[in-house]
């Protein structure tokens, strides 16, 4: 989602990245493919009204730098009761989707 789509159809789209983020090493594809999947659910979660939130941060972890990578909205959030599945491939709430968003981010 760019800025001028987000706030268009009502949700505000809030940056927050470091100016010290280290160069990562992964396939472009996958990446902007997880991240998508990501932006679009808050999306989807928000039904098109309030704050979208993604922040980068540069860490260091056993003398290695990483980024931690935080999507964050104001959509209603996920039932306690069904937390536990939504890595699970195939698992969705949605009418139209296959649930394989979330468990295709993780390895």
């Amino acid at each position: 989602m760019n800025q001028e789509r987000a706030d268009a159809e009502g949700v505000e789209l809030v940056k927050e990245f470091s100016e010290e983020i280290p160069k990562i090493n992964g396939d472009y594809h996958q990446l902007k493919q997880v991240f998508s999947h990501l932006i679009h659910n808050a999306y989807q979660a928000m039904r098109g009204q309030g704050t979208l939130s993604l922040r980068l941060h540069p860490i260091s972890k056993n003398g290695a730098s990483y980024v931690r990578v935080e999507v964050e909205d104001t959509g209603g959030g996920i039932d306690p009761e069904n937390l536990h599945n939504i890595f699970n491939p195939f698992y969705t709430t949605k009418d139209s989707s296959l649930g394989l968003g979330l468990p295709s981010s993780i390895k």
